[in-house]
């Protein structure tokens, strides 16, 4: 590009002025790219941390309700020949390991089959339920120590709202047997 300077054309200042034009349309192009992919980064870090927290789990009445009318179902199960067990009568005798007479078959067998059609047929009529998990455990002094069952079914990751609820039933000795069930329901 040529500028005019007294006397004439300057050939050089014209072509400075060009390039000045040209590396600063270049330096804001570059800085709006880095604003960019900060922005981007940042999104990433927060969506990371936004699907690790975990979902607050709350005690639900509902929940409750459906281990009151779980825990009186009869099942097919008789310990005795005089009558049928009911599921939490079927729990101790889990956990006492003793068989089902008239099926020739464990109660822990037979409390694992029927828990498993109840939950199924939850899951299968609850339209917002994603997923659950039932745990019956041996708990001393309130802790933890050990495992009679455990059971999930459907897809709890990542679901929006945990409602869960628990019964402890008293077993013959110092421990106890709990029965937990936490269901998990699309945000």
């Amino acid at each position: 590009m040529r500028a005019w300077k007294i006397g004439g054309w300057n050939e050089e200042i014209g072509l400075k002025f060009s390039i000045k034009k040209m590396k600063r349309g270049q330096q804001e192009i570059v800085g709006f790219a880095l604003i960019v992919v900060v922005v981007i980064i940042a999104l990433m870090i927060l969506l990371i941390f936004s699907l690790r927290t975990p979902t607050p789990e709350k005690d639900s009445v509902d929940v409750q309700n459906l281990i009151s009318s779980v825990m009186i179902y009869t099942t097919q199960c008789s310990v005795s020949h005089i009558e049928y067990e009911n599921v939490k009568s079927l729990i101790k005798s889990s956990y006492q390991r003793r068989n089902c007479v008239n099926l020739g078959t464990s109660a822990g067998e037979e409390l694992n089959k029927t828990l498993e059609n109840i939950m199924q047929r939850v899951l299968e009529s609850e339209g917002a339920l994603k997923g659950f998990e039932l745990n019956i455990y041996e708990q001393e002094n309130k802790e933890k120590t050990a495992d009679l069952l455990v059971m999930s079914g459907g897809n709890c990751t990542g679901a929006g709202i945990v409602r869960s609820s628990r019964e402890i039933i008293p077993n013959i000795d110092k421990k106890s047997l709990v029965f937990m069930v936490r269901f998990c329901y699309a945000a």
